[in-house]
């Protein structure tokens, strides 16, 4: 299902990340949201408040981590249990390397779908600095700048607008290493009840 040979477009402004398209066919996109995983595999994960520097909402299914498939992966639906299968092969691994440059030999796995309804977001964050992959994996089939929910890049916390909006198009994935100045952030999604923001999250982490 994944494209193995989608090119990793690299960019240094205003941090090192890499934008990949064509990582999907608009038919494999079409049957993953024709059926979509169903809500009672997916958690409620909101953290609000001044106690917190980071706040979000937004819904997660477990997919893999260091014990394996998590349960509940028995339940996806047929397309997205061939894209877990795809985002667990050798091949993939292979082809993260070959474009991020990085030897991912040792490192820990998790996997996770992220799913975003109207009004949920995250504030601004550089990630935490155990994790060495961040590809966000974008997998609506129809997705507009009006609707919300960009990746906004930052060059500073406190910068009075962000310096990159990456628009979640399906079949797509956003791509860094964070580190103390990769300032990033979703903003607020605003689709009413028409559709939710879903993506993939392949993270790979120092042990």
């Amino acid at each position: 299902m994944i494209n193995t040979e989608a090119v990793f477009e690299r960019f240094e402004h205003p941090y090192s990340y890499s934008l990949v398209s064509g990582l999907l066919s608009a038919e494999d996109l079409s049957r993953l949201n024709a059926e979509l995983p169903p809500w009672d595999l997916f958690r409620r994960l909101v953290k609000e408040g001044p106690e917190y520097d980071k706040h979000y909402r937004m819904w997660l299914m477990d997919l893999y981590d260091e014990q394996g498939r998590a349960a509940g992966t028995e339940k996806l639906p047929a397309a997205w249990a061939e894209l877990l299968d795809d985002l667990l092969s050798p091949q993939f691994a292979a082809a993260l390397e070959r474009g991020l440059g990085v030897d991912l030999a040792g490192l820990g796995l998790t996997l996770g779908i992220y799913r975003y309804i109207d009004g949920d977001y995250t504030t601004v964050s550089v990630g935490k600095s155990t994790k060495v992959v961040h590809f966000a994996f974008y997998l609506n089939d129809s997705w507009i700048d009006a609707e919300g929910g960009h990746m906004h890049l930052w060059a500073a916390k406190d910068a009075m607008e962000p310096a990159v909006s990456i628009v979640p198009v399906g079949g797509t994935a956003a791509v860094m290493s964070p580190s103390e100045v990769t300032w990033h952030n979703i903003g607020k999604i605003t689709t009413g009840t028409a559709k939710d923001r879903i993506n993939i999250m392949v993270e790979y982490w120092k042990n």
